[in-house]
Parts: structure tokens; sequence; C-alpha cells
């Protein structure tokens, strides 16, 4: 039996929808928690950021899931911190609130 995943991208701003077919094993989430096990981290040192569905997997992964202002409205209303978009610098906005704060309390 062939085994897939279908995943969508949505951007309701330019009327565009990609859906990804891939293997089950092909998604954001499976590559996240294989790259953490690699560098052996857990979930909870873990940030993921994302703005659609194809990174909803990914998101509940991370133990500090970061969702794009510009994010479909489903993704902010799950609890996760909403950052700028990224017109407005919402990744390193990210970054700065919580890797380099964690950073600085280690110190």
């Amino acid at each position: 039996m062939l085994e897939y995943s279908v995943l969508m991208t949505e951007y309701v701003h330019r009327d565009f929808t990609l859906v990804d077919v891939t293997s089950p094993e092909a998604t954001k989430g499976h590559a996240l928690a294989w790259r953490a096990e690699q560098m052996g981290l857990k979930p909870d040192e873990v940030m993921a950021i994302g703005d659609n569905f194809n990174d909803l997997e990914m998101l509940e992964f991370a133990g500090t899931p970061v969702v794009m202002g510009n994010s479909v409205e489903e993704l902010k209303t799950r609890g996760w911190h909403v950052t700028a978009n990224q017109n407005e610098a919402g990744v390193a906005q990210a970054i700065a609130r919580f890797i380099f704060r964690s950073a600085n309390s280690r110190a």
C-alpha cells in the first residue's frame, strides 16, 4: 500500500494555495525531530517559526513554537507566541526574544 502525506500551504491574501503531496516522513515536523535528535536536543530546547498549515507538525514538536504575524489565522489561535510579520523582521524579533534572552539568562 502506498502511503503519502497531503499538506496545504494557503496564502489567502494572494488567492493562492499549494498542496504538498509527500512521503509521510518527508515533513517539516519529521525533519525537525530528526535533526534535534541528531544534535542531542529535546523538544523543549527547540524553537520553530512558521506561518502556514505545512508548518503545524513542526510547531507542535518545538518547545518554543512561534507563529509569524502574517500567518494563517488558524495557527494564531493555538496560544503560541505570535511575532511580527516578515516585513517587520518577525524572525529576528523571535530570535532576540527566545534565543538571545535565553543565552543571556544563563551567562
